[in-house]
């Protein structure tokens, strides 16, 4: 009896052991989900990075746009949305200009052994007007709240 008991007691403290192992509940302030799409001139954006900075303190909010312009935001892990408050809002997709592929190691050093520093003049640009990427000239904004829908419609233009 006094051996069941022990096995008992030992199967117990074991599940509670386990049962306390999970994943442990974030410390800071609560997320909601928050998604959005972003067109420049009317055509989804792909490949742009959204970004909420909150209008007081706290952490911003990120984002990048799927093939559609589609995005969900996160601020401390990956999906888990923004802090509720209102949102200055960015929006760049930068683009390389100049860059070289090559088709082996050997070809990029044959490259650089013919045009030296040259070959390291890369230059990036942003894709969206310089406006966007400016949170005090960009004009958007958003607030997000706690048990609303929380979907962002950002409708950019080239002029």
């Amino acid at each position: 009896m006094r051996r069941w008991c022990f096995l008992v007691s030992l199967a117990a403290a074991i599940a509670a052991g386990v049962a306390g192992c999970g994943d442990a509940a974030r410390e800071g302030p609560e997320t909601v989900k928050v998604s959005g799409t972003v067109t420049l001139d009317g055509e989804p954006l792909a490949g742009a990075h959204v970004t909420f900075s909150p209008k007081t303190a706290g952490p911003p909010a990120f984002g990048e746009t799927d093939d559609q312009g589609r995005f969900s935001l996160q601020t401390f892990e990956p999906g888990d949305g923004a802090i509720a408050g209102k949102y200055l809002i960015t929006v760049t997709k930068m683009a390389s200009q100049g860059a070289i592929e090559f088709e082996d190691e050997a070809a990029k050093e044959e490259y650089l052994r013919q045009h030296g520093d040259q070959a390291s003049q890369v230059k990036f640009v942003n894709d969206v007007p310089d406006k966007y990427s400016n949170r005090k000239t960009s004009g958007l904004t958003a607030e997000i709240s706690i048990g609303a829908k929380n979907h962002v419609e950002l409708e950019l233009t080239s002029k």
